[in-house]
């Protein structure tokens, strides 16, 4: 994702909470990429390139709870 798509998000929902931010960006980079190319798998690797090893980490738990 640009780093000026970024800061329109954070723009638009300045006055959102962070939860709310991320799910707009998630919404976003799904939109960008389309439906066929926005999997799992493509989020991991990019918030493994962008070093959000946390986020990273919760994708993954959640991932194998939901037999994924």
């Amino acid at each position: 994702m640009a780093e000026m798509t970024i800061r329109n998000l954070d723009e638009d929902y300045k006055h959102c909470e962070v939860a709310e931010k991320s799910y707009q960006g998630l919404l976003k980079w799904k939109e960008e990429l389309g439906p066929q190319r926005a999997t799992i798998k493509k989020l991991c690797e990019a918030l493994q390139n962008v070093g959000c090893s946390e986020a990273l980490e919760t994708l993954q738990r959640m991932a194998h709870q939901s037999d994924c």
